[in-house]
């Protein structure tokens, strides 16, 4: 997860937003399904809306 964090962003910016991934995983652990959703996709999900948070962020 961290390669496809970098190819998008610098890497010191990948690694928090990696960092911050799973620290959101955690606390939404509750509302996560295994019966419904793999846990990886559910994963890249999370850090690609952090990664779009973090896009946004930058170009205000």
């Amino acid at each position: 997860m961290l390669l496809y964090l970098a190819r998008r962003t610098d890497l010191q910016s990948a690694e928090d937003i990696l960092g911050e991934t799973f620290v959101t995983a955690l606390v939404r652990w509750g509302s996560f399904d295994p019966d419904r959703q793999e846990p990886l996709p559910w994963l890249f999900g999370i850090a690609s809306n952090l990664l779009h948070r973090h896009w946004s962020a930058r170009s205000s």
